[in-house]
């Protein structure tokens, strides 16, 4: 019995040490309080962001290879320069393209921040980084006239050349036949400031198609209108003409009285349009007019007798001198 108690004093010693470091370790590590998911979830966190950067880090030497490429691709390093080129440019394509009443003009540029400016403070020693320009933008602007061949020509030019744009917009107003086209185009270019392209001439885009796949939309000439087909001519059926009377010299004259004594007989005429006047006389021709010469043969009362070369007919007074119907 006495070793009995002996042994569980010291096993009631070793016991409370157990528990106690028990205890001890999960209340120093966290695990009783949840610390301990706190800080293994930051410790995975910190990992994640060590491992993004270990990534960015190996993937950075190709992004500064996109990144010349792209600034290889601009104009210039500074406002003025890109200003001058965009214009020449412009209005080398225009000409090459045969437009005519070519207008080329820019809008000045527009100084686009860096997205990275949210994240640093105002702090003297990082504002030379937060105040830094990304890029600037400028637009431009170009128009010309001239056929549908030489529209596509100058688009193509412009889409094929290598220098960096944005193209905004092109317009074609054609005229009413559709021979000849007004177009306009708008676009944007962007410089890096201070960074200097490689060469002085971007080279043509890679991938760009060849202009003769437009051959036949040329050919074709989507804004000319169709010409209707000319109705078939046809011929009007003659008309016989109607044989036109000579006009009666004795048209207006009309016997007026008859006078028979002393020295003679007389038969007296009076032409109503002009008003003249002629005395027959027996025996003697008498021109009325220029185309015709009456004689008088004999008076009877009322009735004179005249006659025109071989012809002679009785006329009434009051009557004209023509001749009767037949």
């Amino acid at each position: 019995m006495i070793s009995k108690k002996r042994l569980i004093l010291p096993g009631i010693a070793l016991g409370t040490l157990v528990i106690s470091g028990l205890l001890g370790w999960a209340v120093g590590g966290g695990r009783l309080d949840g610390s301990r998911e706190v800080l293994d979830g930051d410790m995975a966190k910190y990992v994640r962001v060590m491992n993004g950067v270990r990534d960015e880090r190996g993937l950075r030497p190709a992004l500064d290879e996109r990144l010349s490429n792209i600034l290889n691709r601009t104009l210039g390093a500074d406002l003025e320069y890109v200003d001058s080129r965009v214009r020449g440019l412009l209005a080398e394509l225009l000409e090459s393209s045969g437009l005519k009443n070519a207008t080329v003009s820019t809008t000045g540029g527009t100084l686009v921040e860096t997205p990275a400016k949210r994240e640093f403070s105002r702090s003297p020693s990082v504002r030379p980084y937060r105040d830094e320009p990304d890029f600037v933008l400028v637009g431009a602007s170009a128009s010309g006239r001239g056929s549908i061949a030489q529209v596509v020509d100058f688009l193509h030019g412009l889409d094929a050349s290598g220098w960096v744009k944005r193209i905004d917009s092109v317009r074609l107003d054609p005229d009413p036949s559709g021979g000849r086209i007004s177009c306009s185009v708008r676009l944007t270019t962007l410089f890096v400031p201070g960074v200097e392209p490689a060469g002085d001439r971007p080279p043509t885009r890679p991938g760009t198609r060849p202009l003769g796949r437009y051959a036949e939309m040329v050919a074709a000439n989507p804004f000319a209108l169709k010409k209707k087909p000319e109705p078939p001519k046809v011929t009007k059926p003659t008309k016989p003409r109607t044989p036109v009377s000579p006009p009666d010299p004795l048209a207006g004259w009309i016997l007026t009285g008859l006078v028979e004594g002393d020295p003679g007989e007389e038969a007296w005429c009076r032409h109503l349009p002009s008003g003249r006047t002629a005395t027959l006389l027996p025996g003697v021709a008498t021109d009325l007019d220029r185309r015709v010469t009456v004689t008088l043969v004999d008076i009877e009362g009322d009735i004179a007798t005249i006659r025109i070369g071989e012809e002679s007919w009785t006329v009434l007074v009051g009557s004209p001198l023509r001749r009767p119907a037949p």
